[in-house]
């Protein structure tokens, strides 16, 4: 194996030497490692990603031309530096980018400063002009696929019923720009500032209703359910909030994760907890349409 990362050191420049390949932990859909190189007196880090899981709605060659068509916005991205489809150095098609040196971190309590910047972030994405981007996915409708995902089981029958009268839920306002897994897991951060903004995979156009459920629900896990009411609140500063399509998107990234947890590899505390603030999540997001 270290011969084949000594190989792609040399994509990059035929003088470097690979130092070591550290895979990093997390990666639940890909395999993600950091190649410490030396190129004469120079040292470096580049990040080698390989392409995720079949589910991963992009694929390695998308998300490394969508980062150089991002290249001159706002965005704290990496550089991407290679691609590589050949399998003839790696058992799947990956990417080369610049190592950026960050951190991801959740503050223990609710941190209203640190959260603004989130949702400063989430603005710049949705800020975008999507006219210059490659061909991504378009989601703009929460109950595709919904019903798959939702558990067959009693304890859903109404939610199942509910959501198969309400009719045709495509979203009908102007698309943007999604990174489509924004998450606290995909922000790094250096002396308190955001510095990168990784892992696209998963970035589409469409509804923004479906990044701010994304988000909603990933920092329910960690303070609950205000800390998601705190995040949509500072997301109404610069969007307004479609709460009937908002709680639409967070069933289905609810349901989504109870479909697919049991693959993520995750610890037992962090999964039960997980199940439970997304089974939490779709009643209360249920019962907030019904009496609508």
């Amino acid at each position: 194996m270290k011969e084949d990362f000594q190989n792609i050191a040399s994509l990059i420049s035929p003088k470097a030497k690979l130092i070591s390949a550290d895979i990093l932990p997390g990666g639940y859909s890909s395999d993600v490692y950091i190649l410490n190189l030396v190129e004469g007196k120079n040292k470096k880090k580049v990040v080698l990603r390989s392409e995720g899981s079949p589910r991963s709605e992009n694929r390695i060659s998308t998300e490394y031309h969508l980062i150089n068509c991002l290249k001159g916005s706002n965005l704290p991205l990496p550089e991407a530096i290679h691609i590589d489809v050949s399998l003839k150095y790696f058992p799947k098609p990956f990417m080369i980018m610049s190592f950026i040196d960050g951190k991801s971190f959740e503050p223990d309590q609710l941190d209203i400063s640190w959260m603004e910047k989130v949702s400063d972030l989430l603005n710049d994405i949705r800020s975008i002009e999507i006219s210059n981007l490659p061909k991504l996915p378009i989601r703009i409708d929460p109950l595709e696929s919904l019903l798959d995902y939702l558990p067959d089981e009693k304890e859903w029958r109404k939610v199942r019923e509910y959501l198969k009268s309400i009719g045709s839920s495509i979203f009908i306002g102007e698309y943007k720009f999604l990174h489509g897994d924004f998450w606290p897991g995909n922000i790094l951060w250096k002396n308190d500032e955001i510095i990168g903004l990784i892992d696209w995979e998963y970035a589409a156009i469409g509804d923004p209703m479906s990044d701010i459920a994304v988000a909603s629900l990933e920092l329910r896990y960690k303070y609950g359910a205000k800390g998601a009411e705190l995040f949509q609140t500072l997301c109404s500063n610069y969007i307004d909030i479609d709460s009937k399509r908002l709680s639409l998107w967070l069933i289905y990234v609810s349901a989504s994760t109870l479909r697919y947890i049991h693959e993520w590899r995750l610890p037992k505390e962090r999964q039960a907890l997980m199940i439970r603030e997304a089974k939490a999540a779709i009643h209360e997001s249920f019962s907030f349409l019904q009496k609508g």
